[in-house]
């Protein structure tokens, strides 16, 4: 057929899955980890720890410190134990789950032990969070039929100076249990509510129709290909022209697949705002024809935000302020009022009610919403893409649709999307704050400047170029003087591969020394933002961190698929890792989910 042509690739997920996703009708399963039990039920305060900063490096860091204070234990000390508890009632399942960092047999009883990391020299008081997961860890042992006393000891270990500090939590078995009920109970009437909304719209969508009188040419056969998608699972592309009616030839299949518990859930991305507005537009008019459907435009957080044309700063924001104490209220808010699509404007007048920041609302609510429309990030972008779906907890395969309009833009918005760059005009702003509160991080960025404009110098023999650089050593940056021009690279190693222009370098890699100077901006930037993130100007430092931390991080990873140019602008100069073929990237992203469907009226090109 000329008007529509597709590529149906089937999911051996969907093949061996499909039957087991569809009991989900009659009797569905619930997994959360007891952290996140802990935090839906009981999380409290604002929306960001006190300094507001814990940067990836000090997360790792964290995992470090865990596994030292884990090898400092007795032999019979056993680490990351799991434990699971199943709660079911008439309608669905319950598993909480979790990994106890230590557990461990005492003359006094079975002691359970959860290690915290800290930059705090002195834990006054442990945290409500915390202290709520220990308890959670030790109702769940006494469901194991444990009747030896329990010792529940929450640890605190300092960083630096390897200190650690403890809390014996004291609670009685049945005070345990109840706690755990509370969590138990407050979470499935959660779900309980939630499920019976989804009981609403399934009945709803069954008997949902084609919203027009009659379909156009192409349209049909559409249809029935995305259903067969939605029930198989696996991946498809359809290049369908303009005018065929492909939104709605695309939702509608989707959505009626929903009842059927192989998909939970649509995501919607599309590379402009047109394309996002006809599919609200589409939704509506399958709700005016009686279908039950809630959801949800996510809108970038800079659109959203109070503080227009600033950096998210924590210090002149008071919607981060005890936004957790004010979350559940929101959240039955959205659930039982007739919200049926939450746009821009409609999120940010529920924000605005219960004085909540409009941008994490959102991501809050979305697990809980049918469709979710946004941009590509939300399905491609590594620190962008949505934790439910893509994060370390969802499952390998989420019960997702995933539907990508203007699939002729992804390849080079991809290319956008797995690119990553480093502009020193963008150091201008945050390096006068860096002079202030540490020079030696704002040498750091002035040394990479230094080093980067001695690579671009123009040279009488280009093969003979002499690269900033320092030997590779161990100790402080600082503790030598190493002349940026008496460095030259390793000739069997050349770092420029080819000059584009006399402002530009194709790179054969990046220098071990520029690697080491942002290593020490980061190192340093860490050691200052963890203490104290809230003062003037440290959003836009905080920014800078993370950009040149995602650099680094992919720059540390060899890749056929990324070339590196680095080019003099005036005064300043531009670094730029360039993703040239983002297509193993993207499939990572779209292979976590159920189905995919690329769709476009021009997926050929022209000639």
């Amino acid at each position: 057929m000329d008007h529509l042509k597709t590529g149906f690739h089937p999911s051996a997920a969907g093949q061996n899955e499909a039957a087991e996703m569809s009991e989900k009708n009659s009797h569905s399963h619930h997994d959360i980890s007891v952290r996140s039990l802990a935090e839906f039920v009981f999380r409290r305060g604002d929306l960001f720890s006190q300094s507001g900063f814990v940067g990836p490096g000090r997360a790792m860091e964290g995992v470090r410190g865990h596994q030292r204070l884990q090898a400092s234990r007795p032999p019979q000390y056993r680490s990351e134990v799991p434990l699971k508890w199943e709660e079911a009632s008439q309608s669905l399942t319950l598993c909480v789950r979790g990994r106890i960092d230590g557990v461990m047999e005492t003359p006094e009883g079975i002691l359970l032990e959860e290690i915290k990391t800290t930059h705090k020299a002195s834990i006054q008081e442990p945290s409500w969070l915390h202290l709520c997961q220990i308890r959670l860890y030790g109702a769940l042992w006494i469901r194991k039929g444990e009747t030896r006393p329990l010792l529940l000891q929450l640890t605190y270990y300092h960083l630096e100076s390897g200190r650690e500090q403890s809390f014996n939590v004291s609670e009685k078995t049945d005070v345990l249990e109840a706690f755990l009920m509370e969590a138990i109970d407050t979470y499935t009437q959660w779900l309980h509510l939630h499920e019976e909304r989804c009981r609403q719209r399934d009945a709803s969508l069954r008997s949902l129709e084609f919203p027009f009188p009659s379909m156009r040419h192409g349209q049909s056969e559409m249809i029935q290909k995305i259903e067969a998608l939605q029930d198989h699972g696996g991946a498809m592309m359809v290049e369908a022209p303009t005018g065929i009616g492909k939104t709605m030839a695309t939702l509608l299949p989707t959505l009626k697949a929903l009842p059927h518990g192989k998909i939970a859930q649509c995501l919607i991305v599309s590379a402009r705002g047109p394309g996002q507005r006809a599919f609200e537009g589409a939704l509506q008019r399958l709700r005016d024809r009686g279908g039950k459907l809630r959801s949800i435009t996510l809108t970038a957080q800079e659109k959203t935000c109070l503080l227009q044309g600033q950096s998210c700063d924590p210090n002149r924001c008071t919607r981060r302020v005890g936004y957790f104490d004010r979350l559940h209220p929101a959240r039955i808010h959205a659930l039982e009022k007739s919200i049926q699509h939450l746009s821009t404007e409609a999120l940010q007048k529920l924000a605005d009610e219960h004085d909540l920041c409009p941008h994490a609302l959102g991501l809050d609510l979305a697990p809980w919403m049918d469709v979710l429309i946004g941009d590509y990030h939300y399905a491609f972008h590594p620190a962008a893409s949505l934790d439910f779906i893509y994060g370390e907890e969802a499952p390998r395969i989420s019960p997702l649709a995933l539907l990508v309009d203007e699939a002729h833009n992804l390849a080079e918005r991809g290319r956008e999307i797995h690119s990553q760059q480093l502009d020193t005009r963008s150091w201008v702003g945050p390096l006068e704050i860096i002079k202030k509160k540490d020079p030696q991080a704002a040498e750091c960025l002035r040394a990479l400047w230094r080093c980067w404009m001695e690579t671009l110098r123009p040279r009488a023999e280009f093969r003979e170029k002499s690269i900033p650089t320092v030997p590779s050593y161990q100790g402080d940056l600082f503790e030598h003087d190493f002349p940026a021009e008496t460095q030259v690279q390793d000739p069997s190693h050349p770092l420029v591969g080819r000059q584009i222009d006399a402002d530009q370098l194709l790179l054969n890699h990046f220098a071990e020394a520029w690697q080491l100077w942002m290593r020490r901006f980061l190192d340093r930037s860490e050691t200052i933002l963890s203490q104290d993130a809230t003062f003037d100007g440290a959003a836009s430092w905080v920014e800078l961190y993370f950009e040149m931390h995602g650099c680094l991080k992919q720059l540390l990873v060899d890749s056929e698929e990324h070339c590196l140019i680095l080019k003099k602008e005036g005064d300043h100069i531009r670094f730029h890792r360039y993703c040239i073929d983002p297509s193993k990237a993207l499939a990572r992203s779209w292979g976590r989910s159920w189905s995919t469907l690329f769709f476009s009226a021009t997926l050929h090109p022209q000639n």
